[in-house]
């Protein structure tokens, strides 16, 4: 079995074959080093036009940095960097006094370094946790505003919002204006059988009796 040769179109003549096309992609080059020169001269000179007319770059609002978008994770985990180092520090000035005095080498200008050091790392976890505890009063604030306006209750305590009219929690009213007509304790539901006849029914295979009640609305003839 052959192959059959491929179609010629009317006129005889073949078709013509279609150029191929290539797509180079190239690299950018890195920028050389009388680019980057250029750039920080550039920067350079802005910065000093800017600083000329009073313009002083602020990094709290240049870029993608924001004062409220500051993490407390962040704050956290650097104020317990600080601490260790703060417990290391005390440990290390009382050692090192020990040490001084056991050679009779005790220097005030000694002691007095450290102590400073100590006292700097703890003015920076004071730092830290006073902006610790602006963050959780200002995230209490946003969200205590996106509920709205709170009433406390009377009874308890709890806060609910300014529209209801009842505590969510022990359910106190919480407007002067709201009348209770009644308050009935419910208690566990009970099963009352009055004038009714109770027939003990045994059966079989099954140890526990059975109270049969007859149907009411029937009358013995």
């Amino acid at each position: 079995m052959t192959d059959s040769a491929p179609e010629t179109p009317a006129g005889g003549q073949a078709p013509q074959p279609q150029p191929k096309r290539f797509l180079f992609l190239r690299r950018r080059e890195p920028a050389t080093g009388s680019d980057a020169a250029a750039d920080v001269g550039a920067a350079g000179a802005g910065a000093s036009a800017d600083a000329a007319q009073g313009v002083v770059a602020d990094p709290a609002t240049d870029g993608d940095i924001k004062p409220d978008r500051i993490r407390p994770g962040v704050l956290k985990r650097r104020r317990r960097q600080l601490t260790g180092q703060y417990e290391q520090g005390i440990f290390d000035l009382g050692g090192l006094a020990m040490e001084l005095h056991a050679r009779g080498l005790l220097a005030e200008d000694v002691m007095r370094r450290r102590a400073a050091e100590v006292g700097d790392i703890r003015a920076q976890l004071d730092d830290l946790s006073a902006q610790l505890d602006q963050l959780r009063q200002d995230r209490q604030e946003r969200r205590q505003a996106g509920r709205g306006s709170s009433i406390p209750c009377p009874a308890c305590g709890f806060r609910s919002r300014a529209t209801a009219n009842f505590c969510a929690s022990c359910g106190t009213p919480l407007k002067a204006d709201v009348v209770v007509d009644a308050v009935v304790e419910v208690d566990q539901p009970t099963t009352v059988i009055a004038d009714e006849q109770v027939t003990t029914v045994i059966v079989e295979d099954d140890p526990q009796p059975t109270a049969a009640i007859p149907p009411q609305g029937t009358d013995d003839a």
